[in-house]
């Protein structure tokens, strides 16, 4: 079904199975040690989101906000200063892809959350009101 599973304080896998899920790491980016936390999520799919303290993160094939994604990704905003940064990369070896979202949560220059999506995927970023 639509699930939303929430990540703790501890590194984490997770299947959402069908439906769109959310994988809500707000509480996760609560800095609680000097480790990287990391969570795997083995079947992110299109309508499935992760949502960060500042951000709502899904599979998107549409790239016409770069400048924006670009800020974000470097952290800037105009109206706020520097705060939460994300960077996303893809990896592969012979036989698997992944897609790797790091967080910044305290935007202290040192990446506190690592979020492996299993597969090749294309994010899109919105801001969220939450924020």
């Amino acid at each position: 079904g639509d699930d939303t599973i929430v990540a703790g304080d501890e590194d984490a896998e997770f299947w959402g199975g069908d439906g769109a899920n959310t994988f809500d790491f707000r509480e996760a980016l609560v800095p609680s040690s000097d480790a990287v936390r990391r969570f795997d999520i083995h079947d992110f799919k299109a309508g499935d989101h992760v949502r960060t303290a500042l951000f709502d993160i899904f599979s998107d094939d549409d790239e016409d906000d770069g400048e924006k994604l670009a800020k974000i990704l470097r952290g800037e905003d105009e109206d706020h200063g520097k705060r939460e940064t994300l960077r996303y990369h893809h990896d592969h070896d012979e036989d698997n892809a992944v897609t790797v979202i790091s967080v910044d949560e305290d935007a202290d220059d040192v990446f506190d959350v690592d979020i492996y999506l299993h597969g090749e995927h294309f994010l899109g970023f919105v801001e969220m009101p939450w924020s």
